[in-house]
């Protein structure tokens, strides 16, 4: 079994907005201008469009039993965590670690709902909430 953690909607309709801002603001700078490196300006408004809508469709984070899959802005996967039990990762102050170290996941980017079930999923306490519903 595995999940997703998504990125907060807010964040991607930002990156939207701004993208679309920027590209109307570098037009009609090339309109009223008539200089051609405005129009080159339009790519960094497109991008951040494009960067909003990857936020609406790509997965932050997926997890499961055995793995935790942070992804970047593009989809592909940035960091990949393996373990060999969902016991070995343990919560500190709303924050995932394994080994020690802090898994690179920022609760500000995410969904608050999947970051908590995320949580629940690593709690100490859900394989006894599990046990308890199977007996």
């Amino acid at each position: 079994m595995h999940d997703r953690v998504r990125y907060h909607p807010i964040w991607a309709v930002l990156y939207i907005f701004f993208g679309i801002l920027f590209t109307i603001i570098f037009i009609l700078g090339y309109v009223v201008l008539q200089q051609i490196t405005d129009l080159i300006s339009i790519v960094f408004g497109l991008f951040l469009i494009f960067i909003g809508n990857s936020f609406r469709k790509q997965p932050y984070m997926e997890y499961g039993e055995h793995f935790i899959t942070v992804f970047n802005f593009f989809g592909k996967p940035r960091k990949k965590y393996t373990f060999q039990s969902k016991k070995d990762v343990f919560i500190d102050k709303n924050r995932l670690y394994l080994n020690g170290k802090k898994i690179s996941a920022n609760d500000w980017m995410i969904r608050k709902e999947d970051w908590m079930r995320a949580l629940a999923f690593y709690s100490k306490d859900s394989d006894a909430l599990i046990e308890e519903l199977k007996g």
